[in-house]
């Protein structure tokens, strides 16, 4: 899933925030992910990520602004073909 964080426009990219730092580019997908372990999904899983909807795919990325992670549909496809 570490491909291609560059949005249309530099003030629009994707953040999640992280215990108080905000992320940009990959550093939002490693945030993401770790936020989404604390929640307890279970997404370092391969049974579960190999199943895994493109709508839970869009949940565990959430964005902490109305920019969506980037390619979400590329990345779920990864995920289905791991």
């Amino acid at each position: 899933m570490n491909f291609s964080f560059w949005p249309e426009k530099e003030a629009q990219q994707c953040e999640v925030t992280y215990k108080g730092t905000t992320y940009t580019g990959f550093m939002t997908l490693c945030a993401a992910i770790t936020r989404a372990m604390e929640e307890g999904v279970p997404i370092t899983d391969p049974k579960y990520f190999s199943q895994i909807s493109v709508e839970e795919l869009g949940q565990v990325l959430r964005s902490d602004n109305e920019t969506a992670m980037p390619m979400l549909q590329e990345r779920h496809q990864v995920l289905l073909l791991s």
